[in-house]
């Protein structure tokens, strides 16, 4: 696995880069200073599995390459490693697709978890940050912004079907499903599928219709 590290601080990269080697000796780290070269690298080495991602830049705000990284390769993973824990911009960054979210002052011990769970399924979002995440959109009853492949893997899952199911019907990887349903549970706020399909009923994202399929 290839994994790309944005970040403009040196030894925050060699950080990750320790960790993430120490969970797996096949891993091959990268790593870009700004955005600019960030996309040089992901034009340039189509063989990138993963993407680390610092939102401050010196040359472009975080979120807007978020954003054109995920224009450009859709079903490339990010992972946001910020310094910045505010709810706010946490649900930006998912709503951006982000498929996960570590902070910065995370302990080693919370880190090794956090990249090994990011490793193993693509999706990460810590304890602490989605209890966060609940307050603030129970607060706000604030609906998250879905993408495209978001709305249809909940309109099916909506329907009771399986992971396996969605995937055929998607003509996705099974792994692939599974990142964007915990995905789903994390911008819901919720723990499971049945309480996340009610959710985005609450919220509006779901018609009566597809709700009663449940």
């Amino acid at each position: 696995m290839k994994i790309l590290i944005i970040d403009d601080h040196p030894l925050l990269i060699a950080g990750v880069r320790d960790v993430l080697c120490s969970l797996d000796a096949d891993v091959e780290c990268v790593e870009a200073g700004n955005a600019a070269e960030a996309l040089e690298r992901l034009c340039a080495e189509g063989d990138i599995d993963a993407v680390c991602l610092d939102l401050n830049l010196p040359d472009e705000q975080g979120l807007v390459l978020l954003e054109r990284i995920r224009a450009s390769r859709q079903g490339l993973p990010v992972l946001v490693f910020s310094a910045i824990a505010d709810a706010p911009v946490v649900e930006r960054a998912l709503e951006a697709g982000a498929a996960g979210y570590v902070v910065k002052a995370s302990s080693r011990g919370e880190l090794v978890e956090a990249f090994e769970a990011f490793l193993a399924t693509g999706h990460y979002v810590s304890p602490a940050l989605r209890q966060a995440l609940e307050t603030y959109r129970s607060e706000t009853a604030r609906a998250p912004r879905l993408t495209r492949r978001q709305r249809e893997v909940l309109q099916l899952m909506a329907r009771g079907l399986s992971n396996q199911e969605i995937a055929t019907e998607l003509a996705l990887v099974e792994s692939t499903v599974k990142g964007h349903v915990s995905c789903l549970l994390d911008l819901m706020g919720t723990g499971n599928r049945t309480a996340c399909v009610q959710q985005a009923f609450r919220f509006g994202l779901l018609s009566p219709r597809e709700a009663l399929d449940t």
